[in-house]
């Protein structure tokens, strides 16, 4: 299990997409999970599972969601 600093548009993305880039390039992947914090309005749930997915879609046969209450 690898654990990235995750994907920020506002701070350290530069920082934050070497950390993605590497944890997926150095070694086997077998799913890659995408922590999403919850949040009562749906569509804003479904605009940040889309944001990421626009970004990763080479490993969509590889996501699974989780909608927590912690970011």
């Amino acid at each position: 299990m690898v654990d990235t600093p995750g994907i920020s548009f506002y701070k350290n993305l530069f920082e934050n997409t070497i950390s993605i880039v590497a944890a997926l390039t150095d070694g086997d992947v077998h799913k890659i999970l995408l922590v999403i914090k919850y949040d009562y309005r749906i569509d804003t749930i479904f605009e940040s599972i889309t944001r990421i997915l626009n970004l990763v879609k080479r490993y969509q046969h590889l996501l699974g969601v989780v909608i927590t209450h912690f970011d």
